[in-house]
């Protein structure tokens, strides 16, 4: 009976060191889990494929961060499962071909861990964060987020006071620091009267010009009345060209239907008399003389 007792002691110890070891897995279910993966991808079932992977990846992104990154990426091929090969009784490579290229896909190491195997390969879909897929868009006023309270979504979250030229606003406060609150509208303001601009500028808008683009005089601002070439000018010609046909002499910067005001816009060659004066310009074929005398400046004559 003392014999019966020891043997049966003797066995329980071997079952409990037994159930202690760690035991290795066989290639057939090496392949299985393998296969298991390339499938999973395939059918974007990218739940059921994050089991498979090791706990030490898993600790680096938890199952919904991992799906969604996934599903955000959008990969353009999946693992196609070719085989399995062993290397150690705990360590297998399983072998993929790129479903777009056919082409091999580097060995995906495999470990024999909590009593099954698992994949501790792919990586990159562990250790990358979804803010590498979160693009800028390339608004000043928002930056992106990607992480649990997205629901590892890419988002453009609005930056608090941080506003665009034509936004909205109530004061200047809602603008920022370069924009002010104008009429309900932020807007760059570089002046507020002529002074703030120094020199020939002109206040215009809020913005100091030289030149303020017009399509006709009442476009222009007092100290600039003359819309001319498209733009507002202090002075209303500078030769006859500017002129209309109503008014076609420049005289003084300005339009007039006389050829002169005065006899200081008279430029006779009292020298030159041939039954006519000349000006400095040309013939005046309307005003002869009998001597050079008669070509004298006089704007009546004109």
């Amino acid at each position: 009976m003392k014999n019966v007792t020891v043997f049966i002691g003797i066995a329980l110890l071997v079952l409990v060191f037994m159930s202690g070891c760690k035991q290795a897995g066989s290639e057939e279910e090496a392949e299985r889990t393998a296969q298991k993966l390339g499938l999973s991808f395939q059918n974007k079932e990218y739940g059921d494929a994050y089991v498979l992977f090791t706990q030490d990846l898993k600790d680096k992104k938890d199952s919904a961060e991992f799906v969604t990154y996934l599903e955000t990426l959008e990969p353009d091929s999946y693992p196609i499962f070719d085989k399995v090969v062993m290397d150690t009784d705990t360590t297998a490579y399983a072998y993929y071909k790129d479903s777009e290229s056919g082409e091999n896909i580097p060995p995906v190491k495999m470990v024999w861990a909590e009593d099954r195997w698992r994949i501790d390969g792919f990586k990159d879909f562990f250790e990358q964060s979804c803010m590498e897929n979160c693009s800028d868009d390339g608004d000043e006023c928002t930056e992106e987020v990607c992480d649990a309270s997205t629901e590892y979504l890419c988002e453009h979250r609005p930056i608090p006071g941080c506003a665009h030229e034509g936004d909205s606003c109530n004061i200047s406060a809602d603008c920022g620091e370069d924009m002010d609150c104008i009429d309900g509208s932020c807007l760059v303001v570089e002046c507020y009267e002529d002074t703030d601009c120094g020199g020939d500028k002109i206040c215009y808008d809020y913005v100091c010009l030289e030149d303020i683009p017009c399509s006709k005089n009442a476009d222009c601002p007092d100290e600039q009345p003359y819309c001319r070439d498209g733009y507002c000018k202090k002075d209303q010609c500078k030769d006859d060209d500017d002129c209309p046909t109503s008014i076609p002499y420049c005289l003084d910067n300005s339009c007039y239907m006389t050829e002169c005001l005065d006899d200081s816009h008279c430029e006779w060659k009292e020298d030159e008399c041939e039954d006519h004066c000349e000006t400095a310009d040309g013939v005046l074929v309307d005003v002869y003389c009998s001597s050079s005398g008669d070509c004298r400046c006089d704007c009546d004559l004109l």
